[in-house]
């Protein structure tokens, strides 16, 4: 195979070379390094990516730097201005809720009256209890889930039982880390912690300077313990924690899940014990000796949560806007950071139709019918590998993540309705409703889709693979007209299919392949077929790795061996469908799919970073290295031919499946 590298245009331009002095054998121009580009369009046979995203790289703007996918880089700012459009015109209830709640962010004017007074008063009921009775007793009845003066709550898949939810427990950040000022510091010193930015906070919150001082210090001790938690994990690690044992170590939190029904009475939820050592080390510090302390922790919980949206100066230097405060970005910041699933719920229903559903669905059955095809046809595979290898692909379960778990948002709109809440008390009452979902599915079947909602905005135009469940989950942002309703069937594989194809074939890469059609780790293919499977993956990593980035910088074909392969036989998948598209227009499908996965980045250190942290080749290796390897693409440019760079001999062409 021809060799492949890639080399910085200044050092090109230093050596006198051109672009029309590239010779049979040099390397790809890398256009996501600045500063790169050759000083004219390169052909198609030269280089494919480059010849279709030249303007692009020539005007590439901010939003370009930032941009993993340009079709989703497109669809940023339209999304954020439909979102603005539900909040002002929406009549569902979700989006009314929306309004008030940003109408409360952008009363600038009332935020600076009110200042942190809401907060305050608060403050002083929690300083005013006497007992640590009468002070769990306060956090129950406000329900503060999002800030409990022991850990955060968030949902996740229960270790003891994979097929059920379980309540993950992390414990609070009560003293920053001092950030070390060497370029390498030394990991076996010993961690230094800030307490000045603490001391702060508890004077803001009224703590007589003296106390500040002194629970800084104290709170510094309790974050060493927290920190250091490995013996009691260790402890609890193979150990299921029951219910009654939960509440012999850990009263607060778990007279707080009973109340706020966590708990069920047969006591069937399902924990993981290594999450609560964090908790447990707290809860052996909860005592009435304490009490300040955790009156302390508490308040500066509260203040972290409330501080962006209680003063709009604040929110500008924690956001870098520049000047005045923005607070139409401050309100869409709110709508899609804290009160994200509301949001998304809203424009799921406002934007994505039933109609752009089924199209999706019908395509993934296109893609698993072809997949299943080609599985069937392969020739290097046994027929018993053949065999399971077709049913796994047919047996691929499809999730759009839109949640239909819908709460109900009456009663919020209620409240917000009624008098004038402050912003502090409508996102706390917004808070405890959102948080209705989590306690809802606590103990019950999992389904990833759910989890989902909770780290990852449905709203990303994305899907993820999941082998243990053998299913796709495609984020509402894919069923965006831009990716569904496209001008012709050649955009819509080039944009929404390819996504499809990759995902579902993550099945077969090298470890989907290792589990079969219900998620079971067991290997599709036979003892006999294994070898000559790694065999053909060996090939694709050695292509893969004499791709030079920049100078001196080689892809790391095992570092991205994965998402080569998915890339790979989704776009093999995609062609199989093209050639069964009468009339099919392979320039503009082969043009739109460059398109696609257009970037440039902002400088070479940030580039070089991204490659080595990313699983994903660079994008223009994606593009440029993946039609490389099919023969449509020669029909298709007859000018690749040998001894331009983009070709590749016939036996050099990479195919695993």
């Amino acid at each position: 195979m021809k060799r492949l590298l890639c080399f910085l245009m200044a050092l090109c331009l230093a050596a006198g070379l051109t672009a029309a002095s590239l010779a049979e054998g040099q390397p790809w121009v890398n256009p996501e390094l600045p500063g790169n580009l050759p000083a004219q369009r390169p052909g198609v046979e030269t280089d494919f990516y480059l010849s279709v995203n030249y303007e692009r790289h020539q005007e590439a703007t901010w939003a370009d730097v930032h941009s993993d996918d340009s079709l989703q880089s497109q669809t940023v700012q339209k999304m954020k201005d439909a979102i603005w459009s539900m909040v002002n015109t929406g009549e569902s209830t979700e989006a009314r809720v929306l309004r008030i709640l940003t109408g409360l962010i952008m009363d600038g004017e009332r935020r600076e009256s009110e200042g942190t007074e809401p907060l305050m008063a608060f403050v002083r009921r929690v300083r005013e209890t006497k007992s640590l009775d009468e002070f769990s007793a306060l956090c129950r009845e406000e329900g503060f889930l999002f800030g409990s003066p022991y850990v955060t709550l968030r949902l996740g898949k229960s270790r003891q039982d994979p097929e059920k939810f379980g309540i993950y427990f992390e414990p609070v950040q009560l003293v920053p880390t001092k950030q070390s000022q060497e370029d390498e510091p030394d990991p076996d010193a010993p961690v230094t912690y800030d307490t000045a930015p603490v001391e702060k906070e508890l004077l803001e919150l009224g703590f007589a300077p003296e106390r500040a001082k002194d629970l800084a210090e104290r709170l510094e001790t309790v974050q060493r313990r927290t920190d250091t938690a490995e013996i009691l994990q260790d402890e609890l690690a193979d150990k299921p924690l029951t219910p009654a044992e939960l509440r012999t170590v850990c009263t607060p939190i778990y007279d707080q899940m009973v109340s706020q029904g966590m708990v069920p009475s047969d006591g069937g939820i399902t924990y993981q014990p290594s999450i609560y050592s964090a908790a447990v080390a707290l809860q052996r510090l909860y005592t009435e000796e304490n009490l300040e302390l955790f009156q302390a922790i508490v308040c500066l919980s509260m203040l972290r949560y409330a501080r962006d949206y209680l003063d709009p100066a604040t929110y500008a230097r924690a956001h870098e806007i520049d000047g005045a405060p923005d607070l139409k970005a401050a309100a869409t910041d709110y709508m899609t950071g804290q009160a994200r699933i509301i949001t998304e719920r809203a424009y799921a229903d406002a934007y994505i139709t039933p109609e752009q559903r089924e199209m999706v669905l019908a395509l993934v059955e296109e893609y698993k019918q072809t997949l299943a095809e080609r599985m069937r046809n392969c020739g290097w595979l046994s027929e018993e590998s053949r065999n399971r290898a077709a049913e796994k692909a047919m047996e691929i379960r499809t999730v759009l993540v839109v949640s239909e778990d819908r709460l109900d948002y009456a009663p919020l709109l209620e409240k917000l309705s009624e008098g004038s809440p402050s912003l502090l008390q409508a996102a706390v009452w917004y808070d405890q409703t959102d948080r209705q979902m989590l306690l809802r599915l606590a103990g019950k079947p999992f389904d990833r889709s759910h989890r989902i909602l909770f780290d990852n905005s449905m709203l990303d135009a994305n899907g993820i693979y999941e082998p243990s469940r053998n299913t796709i989950y495609l984020m509402a942002g894919i069923l965006m007209k831009e990716f569904c309703n496209p001008a012709s069937r050649e955009t819509l594989l080039a944009g929404i299919g390819q996504t499809i194809g990759h995902e579902i074939s993550h099945g077969f890469d090298p470890n989907g392949v290792q589990f079969d059609k219900v998620g079971e780790y067991n290997p599709v293919l036979t003892e006999e077929d294994q070898p000559k499977h790694q065999e053909r993956v060996q090939r694709l990593i050695d292509g893969m790795s004499r791709i030079e980035l920049a100078d001196g910088v080689h892809v790391d074909g095992n570092h991205v061996i994965h998402e080569a392969a998915a890339d790979l036989l989704g776009f093999r998948l995609t062609l199989d469908l093209a050639a069964k598209t009468e009339g099919f227009d392979y320039d503009l499908f082969f043009r739109e799919f460059a398109m696609k996965y257009y970037r440039s980045y902002q400088n070479r250190e940030r580039a070089l970073e991204d490659y080595a942290g990313n699983y994903h080749p660079a994008c223009y290796v994606r593009v440029n290295f993946t039609v490389a390897q099919q023969d449509e693409f020669y029909r298709t440019y007859p000018a690749v031919t040998e001894g331009t760079a983009m070709y590749y001999a016939p036996a050099d062409r990479v195919c695993i499946w």
